[in-house]
């Protein structure tokens, strides 16, 4: 049976609306439990309950805006990586100017920061 998005069924997508659908996506973008999602969106009483307790969800979460100065000839580099990343993280939709998405950029920069703290420790 095909799966999506952590393990969620194909035909489970089938009981949710568009819009709901649609509000999941974005909250995907920002990681954490999506069967956990997914079951609000199934059973919250409306679209906008479903949006408001997402909104309240991702509030949860704090974040910071993470910037650092590097040379020009490294943009080329540190845009391949982020390419290779987000063949990882949406292998069906691997097109580049999605990293124009913000939520697209943190998930590969995730999935980067992920594969380097897994890899074996280098020698010093």
């Amino acid at each position: 049976m095909m799966k999506r998005a952590d393990q969620i069924e194909l035909y489970e997508w089938a009981e949710i609306t568009r819009a709901r659908a649609t509000l999941l996506q974005k909250i995907y973008g920002l990681g954490g439990d999506q069967r956990i999602y997914f079951e609000q969106a199934r059973s919250a009483d409306s679209t906008n309950a479903l949006r408001s307790s997402l909104q309240t969800m991702a509030g949860a979460e704090q974040w910071s805006i993470f910037r650092i100065r590097i040379p020009v000839d490294m943009v080329g580099m540190i845009d391949a990586a982020m390419e290779r990343a987000l063949r990882v993280v949406d292998p069906d939709n691997p097109d580049p100017e999605r990293l124009e998405d913000a939520d697209i950029r943190f998930r590969c920069f995730e999935e980067i920061t992920r594969s380097y703290l897994n890899a074996p420790p280098v020698p010093v």
